[in-house]
C-alpha cells in the first residue's frame, strides 16, 4: 500500500539531485510530494513545486479512491 510524503525542497538542491521535469527544465524550490511505501524508495516521480504544503495535500486529494 503506497502513501503519500509531503516535502519541502530547498534552492540549493537544485544543484545536487538535478530533478527535472518531462521538458527537460530544472524543478524548482518548493513544497512537492510523491507516493512511497513504507521503508523503500518512492513509487512515483515527485509532483511539484507547490507553494505551501496544503497546497501539495490538496492536489494530492486528487488520486484518492
Amino acid at each position: 500500500m503506497s502513501q503519500l510524503e509531503v516535502f519541502y525542497r530547498m534552492a540549493t538542491a537544485i544543484q545536487i539531485d538535478d530533478w527535472r521535469d518531462e521538458d527537460g527544465n530544472l524543478l524548482d524550490a518548493g513544497w512537492y510530494y510523491w507516493f512511497c511505501s513504507p521503508g523503500c524508495l518512492p513509487d512515483s516521480d515527485p509532483i511539484g513545486p507547490f507553494r505551501t504544503s496544503d497546497d501539495a495535500l490538496q492536489d494530492a486529494k486528487r488520486f484518492e479512491d
